[in-house]
């Protein structure tokens, strides 16, 4: 009996680190030109919810590339449109995207810094960073926006289940 519920104790706990795992995750957000015209085209709005300035921008997803600010917000609200070409027309960008107030400290939604809300049509994205900033993505034409969430590196799936592993080869060793 006891074996069983050191085995169902274990379980419980592989599950709890694979969940907290996933749930710590951040994402990318997909940039779709939807209506096929050879351009992304969007506007921004920006709440700035604290007493010193911030900038929101993209990078590509190996952060190589930082692209230069799409808005800055100070205290209050502010927007803007945006508009980028794409080479094929229905192509999609994905990039990650960043908040920042010193361009030395950012702050990526891929390193679950904030959280992304969307609606099922794909023609308005919400990022939020808690007690910071909240910015509104809306579709100026009928182009869309996907968040896709950022893999789990296999490493870590690796290690949670060598832990495992490690657990039950050191209980059977120990029960000898």
């Amino acid at each position: 009996m006891k074996k069983i519920i050191k085995f169902i104790f274990l379980i419980i706990v592989y599950l709890s680190f694979s969940i907290g795992i996933a749930n710590a995750q951040g994402f990318w957000v997909k940039f779709i030109d939807s209506d096929e015209n050879g351009n992304i085209d969007f506007k921004i709005t920006g709440h700035n919810y604290t007493g010193q300035t911030y900038y929101i921008g993209v990078a590509t997803i190996d952060h190589k590339y930082i692209d230069e600010p799409l808005l800055q917000i100070p205290t209050g609200t502010n927007s803007t449109s945006v508009s980028w070409s794409v080479n094929t027309p229905g192509e999609f960008l994905i990039y990650d995207v960043y908040l920042t107030s010193d361009f030395n400290t950012y702050y990526w939604t891929s390193q679950g810094y904030a959280k992304g809300y969307s609606s099922s049509e794909g023609d308005w994205l919400v990022i939020e960073w808690d007690d910071i900033a909240q910015f509104n993505f809306f579709s100026s034409l009928n182009d869309t926006f996907q968040t896709a969430a950022v893999p789990i590196p296999s490493a870590l799936w690796l290690l949670g289940s060598g832990v495992i592993a490690l657990g039950l080869i050191r209980k059977k060793l120990l029960s000898c």
